[in-house]
């Protein structure tokens, strides 16, 4: 056979080989066998286009769209996601409700970094790196055909369209998503680091059949303080059980199933959010441990401002810790103890400690509760038949049927044995010095605090704002949810129309917990939209709660303008927030604080609203039935507005935290 022969047959057979690559290629993106290349020879004339159309279409499809929505991507980005650095991206379109006007770059690049790790991103990868290795192997078998021009220009051409059109996947084969965008901003709040976040939710019961049942339910009512995670810790008589979920109560103590895993006439219950550690499963509490006078079981509200130098010293003694959160240390004080009575343990652990906390423990048949010696968290007494509950707040109460009894005291050790309430108080007397944002924000609005509802306090503070900014507008609109209370004392004071100016998508969470900063203005156009009909021509006075970073209010200020109102007036039922916290309020540091770095009018002009008004600390005082604020010893704990501390922050280093617990790093679940 001559040389020419064995050329045209090698070159067949490369063909050939090419078509059966491209077969099987098209075979798993399903465009419908298009390649049929093994009909290409000299004598034919294949029509490509007979194979290919449905691709074809799908790349119109895909262009067009692009096209269409041509805000989607700067070229910039059309261009680095169509490169060969084979970067998943994301085609998001109009379409979705609630999508006109955001930052879609924004957007993927978060979802990118949020799903970089995941099954899909990985999978999609790594068909993006065949297809780039299919298409370099093409083009190594076209350089080997070089001794017969006239026969490969001719295939040249097919293969190269071929070539081409694969290449193209690296656009066209994105993700099209119908995003859930009020699940994606939820997730992201979780995710992201929140302007403040609340503190944790402690509940526990004793002596009830239901005892499991009872304490999801009661971690539902207290969700609103803390959304990471939750977890529950019963005793049956024998054994301790334990369940611990990363997200909400309703989603993970919601079936038998799970309940019945939880046996035990004793149970304690915790949601998360944290204020100390990574927000991984091992940092979700309760928290468990043996000790030399059996098993017990911590749950823990707040913070501990020495809880750094006890860790450090407890490893230096040879403890070894397994979590980033500061309650392992009281989990350790408490076993290391040499005391024989788990109550004496306790004891012992909670002089060591300071800061600000709540402590819900169970021990074989005792259910036990503590409280700081300055009253800083809360932490409430009720019952239900013969069980005695203990709760962050009453409306944890309320939801099982529970009566509230009272208030567990600052430095109060109270436990539950042999279904007989008992109290100890080894601290000497002091004054108690609750947290002033409880009254402001955190508490639910039905919860009672010292005698009163959150609601009465937080529509007094609008009375007295009222009291001290007399000014002429046409309507009140509260800030919701956090404004509400607020801005209906103020408007029935004033004699203002109250009006729902701002609606909020209550599928969306708490405007208090914001996400970073690169996705703030995405956040507030998800929760708030401007009730146009209502706001447009009106002189508004708007009411919040608090303001501490400003972002927020500088976008609903905005939206309020853009919807047509004739003036803004920015009303906060609370002091400038100048101070960062340190028991249990995961707050900035001081200088992400506005009001600490900005005067009045600055801020002003900063959220753009046409004036701007603090309710002052003697109008705050007043509303909570004070004469006036002790300056020797204050009656809250509102180092918040004033700087001072009532207790020293010890692990505080200049106006930084100092927040590594532990040298691991890590978000499995271990």
């Amino acid at each position: 056979m001559s040389d020419v022969g064995n050329e045209k047959n090698n070159l067949t057979e490369n063909l050939n080989s090419i078509s059966e690559d491209l077969n099987d290629f098209d075979e798993k993106f399903s465009f419908n066998n298009f390649s049929n290349l093994d009909k290409i020879n000299t004598d034919s004339n294949f029509d490509y286009q007979k194979y290919n159309q449905n691709y074809l279409n799908f790349s119109q499809l895909s262009k067009d769209k692009e096209n269409e929505n041509s805000n989607i991507f700067s070229k910039e980005n059309h261009e680095e996601n169509s490169n060969k650095n084979n970067k998943l991206s994301f085609l998001f379109t109009s379409a979705k409700a609630g999508m006109q006007g955001l930052d879609r770059d924004k957007i993927n690049k978060i979802i990118q970094e949020s799903t970089k790790d995941s099954v899909i991103t990985k999978h999609k990868n790594e068909e993006f790196e065949k297809v780039k290795n299919t298409v370099d192997s093409y083009k190594k078998k076209l350089n080997s055909f070089h001794k017969s021009q006239s026969l490969v220009e001719h295939n040249k051409k097919i293969v190269n369209q071929k070539m081409k059109e694969i290449e193209s996947l690296r656009i066209t084969n994105k993700i099209w998503m119908h995003l859930d965008m009020d699940m994606f901003y939820a997730a992201i709040e979780i995710r992201d680091n929140p302007k403040l976040k609340e503190e944790c939710g402690v509940f526990g019961v004793s002596n009830s059949e239901d005892s499991a049942a009872l304490t999801a339910l009661g971690l539902h009512a207290l969700q609103h303080r803390g959304q990471e995670g939750c977890g529950i810790v019963t005793f049956d008589g024998k054994k301790y059980h334990s369940e611990k979920r990363f997200g909400l109560v309703g989603d993970n103590f919601n079936k038998e199933k799970v309940l019945n895993s939880l046996p035990g006439n004793y149970a304690i219950g915790h949601n998360r959010y944290s204020t100390t550690g990574e927000n991984t499963l091992r940092n979700i509490q309760p928290f468990f441990a043996d000790t030399n006078a059996g098993g017990i079981g911590v749950a823990h509200n707040g913070n501990l401002t020495n809880s750094i130098t006890l860790r450090n010293k407890l490893v230096e003694d040879g403890a070894i810790f397994h979590t980033t959160s500061d309650t392992e240390t009281i989990v350790q004080l408490i076993a290391k103890s040499k005391r024989n009575k788990t109550i004496d343990k306790i004891i012992d652990a909670i002089f060591q400690i300071q800061g600000g906390y709540a402590l819900v423990m169970l021990t074989q048949n005792t259910l036990i509760g503590v409280r700081d010696p300055h009253g800083i968290r809360p932490l409430v007494i009720g019952k239900i038949k013969n069980s005695f509950v203990f709760a962050s707040e009453t409306c944890a109460l309320d939801i099982i049927g529970a009566k509230y009894i009272r208030d567990v005291e600052n430095g109060e050790v109270v436990y539950v044995e042999e279904n007989e309430l008992k109290s100890i108080k080894p601290f000497p007397p002091r004054k108690v010095r609750p947290c002033v944002f409880e009254y402001i924000y955190f508490a639910r609005p039905d919860s009672l605090l010292n005698g009163k509802s959150a609601y009465e306090y937080r529509k007094k503070f609008g009375i007295e704002l009222a009291k001290e900014n007399k000014i002429e507008a046409d309507i009140v609109v509260p800030v919701p949810d956090s404004g509400n209370s607020a801005a209906l004392g103020f408007a029935q004071h004033l004699g203002i129309n109250f009006e729902l100016g701002l609606i909020r998508n209550h599928y969306v969470g708490r405007t208090f917990i914001e996400p970073s900063q690169k996705i703030r203005s995405l956040g507030v156009k998800l929760k708030l939209n401007a009730n146009q009909s209502t706001i447009k021509d009106k002189r508004i006075i708007l009411i919040d709660d608090s303001l501490v970073r400003g972002t927020t209010s500088h976008k609903i200020v905005k939206m309020l303008y853009d919807a047509g109102a004739k003036e803004v007036h920015v009303k906060i039922a609370c002091p400038e927030i100048k101070y960062p916290d340190f028991y249990g309020v995961d707050t900035p540091t001081k200088k992400e604080l506005l009001a600490a770095n900005k005067t009045n009018d600055e801020i002003c002009e900063f959220i753009g609203a046409k004036s701007l008004d603090f309710l002052s600390i003697e109008g705050l005082y007043k509303a909570m039935g004070f004469e006036k604020r002790d300056e020797i010893y204050p009656q809250l704990t509102d180092h918040y507005f004033t700087g001072e501390y009532p207790v020293k922050p010890i692990d505080i280093l200049g106006d930084d935290k100092i927040t590594q617990l532990s040298l691991l790093s890590t978000a499995s679940n271990n």
